[in-house]
């Protein structure tokens, strides 16, 4: 399937809304979040431009500047608008990435910083009519009517979470309460609007070189590997097997791994002579968690049912679900770090 454009938006346009300026070669995602431009580019590797406009703050790990960089030492353009996107163009504005419109030129201009300025949360079933109002529209709204200046603090101080027409009744008065919903300028959304509609090109001249951490190292395999348990044991059979331990502490966890990559139960040794060194570790739930799901997709464990079943067919105990994933993980993550 050829994508050229992909677009993470969900809060500041419906997909209704944004319909009128897509092609067939757009893809339309949701609020963008770690891990996602890595998953975008080895699912549609000719992608030609990423607009980022809406993204995860505090809910789940927000993108990275590794992630975007990446992308753009690969020769893909990378605009922000809006809301997480302006922030990070303002960010990574000296290295490649793109940014356009008022809230962008506002960072740029440091009249604001931080993300709690464009920060809003919402209901996913329905964002766009769900969401609260960001404070960089409060702002915008203001300068265009000066009399609302001395108000914006009061806003301000109201977190983003419960910042609502509902809430702000309760700390403006009413006159001013109404002046406000009569004049409210959603300069997030008009700044969307503008970019698509008057199909904007800014000059795209990458000249960064990508130096990758171990982080980045980790997360680029996890999403570039077909199958990371293939990995996983393709690794395993790359150690002597002659060097590795006969008398195992943990022999029947390390068995238990043997069942759950369905390899002999001699390699028991090489997977102790990684795990060993993780004596004690427990890895961070941030790697955890995608690689349990990437290993979910793998094998089809789409419900608890169908995890209990594989663990069954195995002769796997089901308490040792946990563990198992634990030290997959570790595997996974030693042999990603001592990648030639």
């Amino acid at each position: 399937m050829r994508i050229d454009r992909a677009i993470f938006i969900e809060s500041t346009l419906s997909n209704i809304e944004m319909k009128k300026y897509l092609t067939d070669f757009d893809l339309i995602l949701p609020s963008i979040r770690r891990g996602h431009l890595l998953n975008l580019y080895f699912s549609y590797p000719t992608i030609k431009e990423v607009v980022i406009v809406d993204g995860v703050f505090d809910q789940q790990p927000s993108i990275t500047h590794k992630e975007i960089l990446w992308l753009i030492s690969r020769g893909i353009k990378v605009v922000g608008i809006g809301s997480m996107g302006a922030l990070r163009a303002f960010e990574l504005r000296k290295v490649g990435m793109l940014g356009f419109g008022w809230v962008y030129e506002q960072f740029l201009n440091h009249y604001v910083d931080g993300d709690d300025e464009v920060a809003v949360s919402y209901d996913p079933r329905d964002p766009s009519n769900s969401k609260t109002l960001a404070i960089i529209n409060f702002r915008k709204t203001a300068l265009e009517h000066n009399e609302l200046q001395s108000y914006l603090s009061i806003i301000k101080n109201i977190h983003f979470k419960q910042r609502t027409w509902e809430t702000l009744s309760t700390y403006l008065g009413s006159d001013i309460l109404a002046k406000f919903r009569k004049l409210y300028v959603d300069i997030k959304k008009e700044d969307v609007l503008n970019y698509f509609s008057n199909e904007i090109e800014p000059k795209f001249s990458p000249t960064i070189k990508f130096i990758p951490n171990i982080y980045f190292n980790s997360a680029q395999q996890m999403y570039s590997y077909k199958s990371v348990l293939k990995f996983i044991r393709d690794r395993l059979e790359q150690i002597n097997a002659a060097e590795c331990l006969t008398n195992l502490s943990c022999k029947g966890d390390y068995l238990n791994i043997c069942k759950f990559l369905a390899i002999p139960p001699d390699y028991i040794g090489r997977i102790a002579s990684v795990l060993d060194k993780y004596s004690g570790v427990i890895p961070n739930k941030d790697k955890i968690k995608p690689f349990i799901m990437k290993v979910k997709v793998e094998l089809n464990l789409d419900s608890i049912q169908a995890i209990h079943d594989y663990f069954n067919k195995n002769e796997i105990p089901m308490s040792q679900v946990k563990k198992i994933f634990e030290n997959l993980t570790k595997l996974f993550d030693y042999f990603l770090c001592t990648l030639n």
